[in-house]
This record gives C-alpha cells, sequence and structure tokens, in this order.
C-alpha cells in the first residue's frame, strides 16, 4: 500500500494572514482473488476448474459457453468508512483461439454466493475436468447440492465494465460503475460475490483463456486495484483577519450526464464504440459519460466489418440526471461457412471416434456440424481408435455462407488373426486338409497385415 496526498493551500489577497488546508489522503491497496472459478455450459452441471490455472470466458470453437468468476475481500483490505475513489479490475490473457478477432469482454456483478472447489483440468483447462464437492458450475453455486436460480449464473443485467481484448496481454476493466461495485462491498461485505466475466456468446471463437489465481506467475493473477479516502475535513491553520472584494458564482454551471447502449452483444465484440458530438473520444457500450453540458448532443456509432452502422442519435440532457439511448447495429450476412463431418461405420463413432480441425483441440462426433468457420482450406482430422485404422487427414475448402460435407471411414483391424494362428500348426502336415487350412489361413493373415501396413502409410502421407 502506499499514499498519494492531494493537498492545496489557499490565499486570501489583501488578508493579514493566511489560510492553508490539506485535503485527504487517497490510499492504494492491490488485492489478488479470494477465490475465482469457470462455468463450464454442461446440461448435467458436472464440470468445473476450480483449482486450475486458467480462467475461461467466451464461446469456444465448438459452440459452447465459458464464463469466469472472481472475487476479492474488499472488506478486508479496505477501513471502514472510506470512500472508494476508483477500482479497476486486472483481467491477463494467455490464450487465444485460431484465426481469432477482437472481441468485448463485459463484467458483471454476481448475486449469489459461489464456491471454488479441488477440480483441476492439467490439460490447457478448455474442457474443464469432474466437478469436486464445493464447485461453482453452470447448474451448482457449490456442487452438488446448492444450485444457481439460473442457469450459467445469477448476475446483474447491466454491466459494470467492458473492454475490448484481442492478443495475448493484460486488459483493465474500470469506470464508475465498477467503483460503485466496490464502495457497496465495503459498505455490505454480506453482498460481496464477486464478479462474472463474460464474452461475446453469439459467436463461436470469442473464448480466451485469463490466467486465474493459482498460476505460478505472480504478475499475471487477477488483481483489483483500489484507490480510496478516509473521512475527514483535513487540517489547517489560520491568523487575522481578512478584508477582499471578488465577483463569481458559488456554484457552477448545471450538468447531465448520458449512458448508451449498443446492440446486440455480437456488435460489441466486434468493436462496436461510439462518440459523442464532435469529440475523438470513443467509449465502449454501457459507459456513463458526466459533466455534460445542459440541452442537445450528437450520439454516433463507430463503423464496424460486418455490422451496418445504426444513424446517428440527438438526445436531450436534462440537468443531475442520466439520460439513456440505446443504438442498434444490423448484421450484414455471414462471411463464414460451415463444415459437417460423418464418421463410418457406426460401430468407429461408438468405440470412440472423433474428428477435429485443423491444429485445434477440440473433438466433435459423427454428423456434427462446425460453424463461423473461416472460408478457405482447412484439415479434418480423425481421432486414433483401438482396434481401428485411422483414416487420412481430409483437405477442404469453406465457402462463406454454405456447408462443406464429408465423410471419415475407419477399417476395422485385426479380423482373422486368431484364426490364422489357430490353424497354422497343421499347415505342413496334411496334404488335403492342411492345404485348405494353410491357404484360408494366408488369406486372414494377408488381409491383416495390409490393413496394418496400409493404415500406416496413410497416416504418414501428407494430409
Amino acid at each position: 500500500m502506499h499514499t498519494e496526498v492531494w493537498a492545496w493551500a489557499c490565499v486570501l489577497c489583501g488578508s493579514v494572514g493566511a489560510i492553508s488546508w490539506a485535503g485527504p489522503a487517497v490510499d492504494v491497496v492491490t488485492l489478488t482473488p479470494l477465490q475465482d472459478a469457470t462455468l463450464y455450459e454442461d446440461a448435467e452441471g458436472n464440470l468445473a476448474n476450480g483449482s486450475g490455472d486458467g480462467l475461461f470466458a467466451g464461446k469456444t470453437v465448438g459452440g459452447v459457453v465459458r464464463r469466469a468468476l472472481v472475487q476479492f475481500d474488499v472488506a478486508g483490505a479496505v477501513p471502514a468508512g472510506a470512500t472508494i475513489v476508483n477500482a479497476t479490475l486486472t483481467l491477463t490473457i494467455d490464450n487465444v483461439p485460431r484465426n481469432h478477432f477482437a472481441t468485448e469482454f463485459r463484467v458483471f456483478r454476481v448475486f449469489k454466493p459461489w464456491g471454488e472447489g479441488a477440480s483441476n483440468d492439467t490439460g490447457p483447462g478448455g474442457a474443464g475436468a469432474p466437478a469436486e464437492n464445493g464447485d461453482a458450475t453452470w447448474l451448482h453455486t457449490f456442487f452438488d447440492t446448492v444450485f444457481w436460480s439460473t442457469t450459467g449464473g445469477d448476475f446483474s443485467g447491466s454491466a459494470s465494465a467492458a473492454k475490448t481484448v484481442d492478443v495475448e496481454g493484460p486488459y483493465d476493466y474500470s469506470g464508475v460503475d465498477l467503483t460503485a461495485d466496490v464502495q457497496l462491498w465495503l459498505d455490505g461485505p454480506d453482498g460481496n460475490f464477486g464478479w462474472a466475466v463474460l464474452g461475446d456468446e453469439t459467436k463461436d471463437r470469442t473464448a480466451r483463456r485469463f490466467v486465474s489465481r493459482e498460476s505460478t506467475v505472480a504478475d499475471s493473477r487477477p488483481s483489483l486495484r483500489i484507490e480510496y479516502q478516509m473521512g475527514g475535513e483535513g487540517e489547517g491553520e489560520g491568523e487575522g483577519e481578512g478584508e477582499g472584494e471578488g465577483e463569481g458564482e458559488g456554484e457552477g454551471e448545471p450538468t447531465g450526464a448520458l449512458r448508451v447502449t449498443l446492440e446486440p452483444l455480437g456488435a460489441r465484440g466486434a468493436g462496436a464504440r461510439w462518440q459523442l458530438d464532435d469529440q475523438p473520444e470513443t467509449y465502449t457500450s454501457d459507459t456513463t459519460v458526466s459533466g455534460l453540458s445542459i440541452g442537445e448532443h450528437a450520439v454516433t456509432a463507430t463503423e464496424v466489418n460486418g455490422w451496418i452502422t445504426p444513424a446517428a442519435a440527438t438526445v436531450n440532457i436534462i440537468a443531475d440526471t442520466t439520460t439513456h439511448v440505446t443504438l442498434t447495429y444490423t448484421e450484414i450476412p455471414s462471411q463464414f461457412g460451415s463444415i459437417q463431418v460423418f464418421i463410418e461405420p457406426l460401430e468407429a463413432h461408438l468405440a470412440g471416434a472423433r474428428w477435429t480441425l485443423d491444429d485445434t483441440p477440440w473433438l466433435y462426433s459423427t454428423s456434427f456440424t462446425l460453424t463461423n468457420v473461416l472460408p478457405g482450406p482447412h484439415l479434418i482430422h480423425g481421432t486414433a481408435v483401438e482396434g481401428w485404422a485411422t483414416p487420412a487427414s481430409q483437405s477442404v475448402t469453406v465457402v462463406a455462407e454454405q456447408t462443406v460435407v464429408t465423410t471419415l471411414t475407419y477399417t476395422a483391424v485385426g479380423e482373422g488373426e486368431g484364426e490364422g494362428e489357430g490353424e497354422g500348426e497343421g499347415e505342413g502336415e496334411g496334404e488335403g486338409e492342411g492345404e485348405g487350412e494353410g491357404e484360408g489361413e494366408g488369406e486372414g493373415r494377408s488381409s491383416f497385415w495390409l490393413s496394418t501396413i496400409s493404415a500406416a502409410l496413410l497416416r504418414r502421407l501428407p494430409g
């Protein structure tokens, strides 16, 4: 913790003395999370990653949602009665998906207590691990006996802060609403259940991995920087009597505030922002700008690739009031394509065969259609399954607004191996029966080894 002292002095001209005043100090404290977790979209509510070193939010390549939770012990670090001047939440991204694009993440105040259990996906973490007692899941606040009122978590419908992110690195979330959350938790600790972090859940490939509090890289862990002041009039000294004349206004001109919401969520994720009048500064959705002069102001939305920009709006700012306006973008027809893959025969799929796209780790079942795939060439791979020869990788070309359909055909291996070994002993003992059995055996062995060698060669061929 360190202290920044704001001070100012006032000298009354024409007086025989002087009056000085020192304002209250601003103290700063930086917290690491009390707990954090990921909610994995799962109808059974059986997935979690409470003790993993990553947090996940957004929508995966496979079209499933992830939401992160993070909670800080504000009342344990800031003295009661303090005034929160500013708060900044910092989250660090350490992994982004292939062919990623800029997308918006927002934080929302959570309404229910939740837990961090011992579950730990020791891999990248995006798939989750079996939930442990006390874990927060898609269905549970505490696995497996206490539930959210709403599937996927109970949190505010209004974001406390938002940030557009892209590549790996730290990102700061701040603003008057986030600061108000921290003040609320200081004044009422029993209502502090932290924030939920949500990405753009209208599009695939928006998921990001954030560093969790369990990370071995301490500087990358989530943090909450709080600036606060303790109440007080300050201290000062003064002597003498002063005389003077002057003119001025005791209060400034009345002002109002403006909050602009940009819809839909997909446009925000694509980088939509808004501007006020002719000012160059741009703002994210639901940012509140205060101190505006009374009267009419122009609000315009920025251009976003893939979206039709809404018309500018004229708003009337009223004294001591926050005016709210919504600007709605319209999505241009999709520039993405889709891939649907069938796995044959059905027995191979039942044995565990799945397919993957390019070098991504996500696995898909037979007949699954993967949407929002970038146009261009892609490689489809079949997973290895015991007892089956893995088919060669297939190259497909995706076209915007079209679905490519293909089939991966597995071949069973090992058929006839047992029969051949059993009949081999009689091969040279008798001409008639021995020749017949030997011939059958040879065909069985040849078929088996040809299948095995072919599968090996196919795997060596370039995709």
